[in-house]
C-alpha cells in the first residue's frame, strides 16, 4: 500500500476493537435497563438499509454503533489528528473493505464528524489488486511488515469479526470481563468435556447422531453415561389448517412505518404430497421467490416500478402462499392487479421450458449445498422424522422430474384468502 502512495497503513481489527468495545458497553447497559433488546450488530451497512427499507419498526433494536472502519475513520480525524498535531481536513481515510456496500455507507450524513467524513473513500478489495497489477507490484517478492503505531495493533476479538458468530462471541466475552473484571478461563478438551457432561446433565436438549455408527451401541453410552427423561413428541401435529373462505378478506393496518407493505395471503390446503413437497417449491422460483428473473419482479419492479422489492414464499406447516410487496399505500390496488397477472400467466402456463429448467438447477444447487454441511443434514432427518419432509437425496430426484404441466395444475389450486396492507407514514414514504 505504502509503494502505491500510501503514508500510513493501519489495521481495520484496531477499529473492530474499539467497536466491540462501544457496543458491548452498549449492550451492558440495554440489559441493566431491560430496554429494547436482543441488540443487533449494525456493523453491516447492507443489512443496516435492509432493516431500514423493510423492517422499520425493528431499527430500535439496532447497536448505534458505527461500523469498525467507520469508527477508526472518526478515531483517525479527531484523536489520532490532535496527538500528531496535523490538522483532520489534511487526513484523507481510504477504507480497503471487501463489500461494496461500504461505499454507500461512507457517504451516509451520519458518517461526518465536524462537517467531515469520516471516511473519504472506499476501495474493495478487488479493485486493490487491479490497482496492484497496474504498478508492477510483485507479491512473491514482498516482505511482511508492522502496520503503523499507535493504532496499528489488534487484540483476538477484532480478529474474529469476519467469522461467522464473530461479533457475538466478541461481544460476550468482552462483557464477561466488563463485568466480572476477569478473563476467562482457558479452554481445553478436558474442561470442554466437563461443560458439556454438565450441560447434558442438567438441561433438556435433542441429540441427533450422524454417521455409520452402531445405534444400539450408542444409545447404550448415552444411557450409561447421562440420566435421561425422555419427551416425547411423536403425538404432536405440527401443521395448521387453514381452511379457504368465500370472500377474500381485506385489512388495513396503520403504523408509523416510513415503507408501506402489501401482503396476499393464498390457501394452498387441497395440495397433494407431491405438490407441496416439490411442485410449489418450481413454481415459487419461476413466480417469485426474490430473484431478478420472477414474474413477480417484471411486473411490479422492472416494468411498473411499484415497488421496492417484492417476493413470496410457501409456509407449509400454515398451508399458506404469501407474497410481499414492500411499496406505498397509493399503489395497492394497482399491484394486486399485477400480482394476479402474474399468477393468471402461471395458471395459463405462459412461461418457458428453460424457466423449469433454471429453477431445477437453482433447487438442486441448494439441495447439495445442504449436504454439505452439518448442520443441513441434521434439518434433513429431523424434518424428516418430525414432517415427513422427503430426504435430500428423494428431493433431488423427484425435483428433475417435475412437468410444466404439474406447475400449471398446481397454479389453479392458490386461492386467495387475505389481502393486508400495513400502512406507513404517506408523509415520509418516498
Amino acid at each position: 500500500l505504502k509503494r502505491l502512495g500510501f503514508d500510513k497503513v493501519f489495521d481495520t481489527n484496531t477499529g473492530a476493537d474499539f467497536t466491540i468495545m462501544e457496543e458491548t458497553t452498549e449492550f451492558i447497559n440495554r440489559v441493566k435497563n431491560g430496554k429494547d433488546l436482543p441488540i443487533i450488530t449494525s456493523c453491516c451497512p447492507a443489512w443496516v438499509r435492509f432493516m431500514e427499507m423493510e423492517y422499520p419498526e425493528m431499527i430500535k433494536y439496532l447497536s448505534t454503533c458505527k461500523s469498525p472502519h467507520e469508527m477508526f475513520g472518526a478515531i483517525l480525524k479527531t484523536y489520532y489528528a490532535n496527538k500528531i498535531g496535523i490538522n483532520p481536513e489534511k487526513i484523507y481515510v481510504v477504507s480497503v473493505m471487501p463489500c461494496v456496500a461500504k461505499k454507500f455507507e461512507r457517504q451516509r450524513p451520519e458518517m461526518k464528524n465536524n462537517d467531515l467524513y469520516n471516511v473519504d473513500a472506499v476501495i474493495t478489495t478487488r479493485e486493490l489488486a487491479k490497482m496492484i497489477r497496474q504498478a508492477n507490484i510483485d507479491f512473491k517478492i514482498l516482505k511482511d511488515t508492522e502496520f503503523d503505531n499507535p493504532m496499528g495493533e489488534a487484540s483476538g476479538a477484532g480478529a474474529i469479526f469476519g467469522t461467522t458468530g464473530g461479533v457475538m462471541e466478541a461481544a460476550l466475552r468482552t462483557a464477561q470481563d466488563l463485568l466480572t473484571g476477569k478473563d476467562l478461563e482457558e479452554i481445553d478438551p478436558e474442561t470442554l468435556a466437563e461443560y458439556y457432561y454438565e450441560f447434558l446433565k442438567t438441561c433438556t436438549c435433542d441429540i441427533y447422531i450422524i454417521g455409520s455408527l452402531d445405534m444400539e451401541e450408542i444409545n447404550m453410552l448415552i444411557n450409561k453415561y447421562y440420566r435421561n427423561r425422555y419427551l416425547s413428541t411423536d403425538k404432536l401435529n405440527y401443521f395448521v389448517a387453514n381452511k379457504p373462505v368465500r370472500k377474500v378478506k381485506e385489512q388495513i393496518e396503520m403504523g408509523s412505518y416510513t415503507q408501506s407493505t402489501l401482503i396476499q395471503i393464498y390457501n394452498t390446503n387441497t395440495f397433494t404430497e407431491r405438490e407441496y413437497n416439490y411442485v410449489i417449491h418450481v413454481f415459487n422460483y419461476i413466480f417469485g421467490n426474490g430473484s431478478l428473473t420472477t414474474k413477480l419482479n417484471k411486473y411490479l419492479r422492472e416494468e411498473n416500478g411499484m415497488c421496492y422489492s417484492t417476493y413470496s414464499m410457501y409456509q407449509k406447516l400454515d398451508g399458506l402462499f404469501l407474497i410481499y410487496v414492500g411499496t406505498q399505500s397509493k399503489y395497492k390496488d394497482k399491484c394486486s392487479k399485477l400480482i394476479a397477472k402474474a399468477l393468471k400467466e402461471m395458471v395459463k402456463g405462459e412461461f418457458a421450458e428453460e424457466d423449469i429448467d433454471y429453477a431445477k438447477k437453482a433447487l438442486l444447487s441448494s439441495v447439495k449445498s445442504s449436504q454439505d454441511t452439518p448442520s443441513g443434514l441434521l434439518d434433513n432427518y429431523v424434518f424428516n422424522s418430525k414432517l415427513g419432509t422427503p430426504l435430500l437425496k428423494e428431493r433431488a430426484k423427484e425435483l428433475q422430474t417435475i412437468t410444466k404441466e404439474e406447475i400449471i395444475t398446481l397454479a389453479k389450486k392458490i386461492k386467495l384468502n387475505t389481502i393486508y396492507m400495513l400502512k406507513g407514514n404517506e408523509n415520509e414514504e418516498n
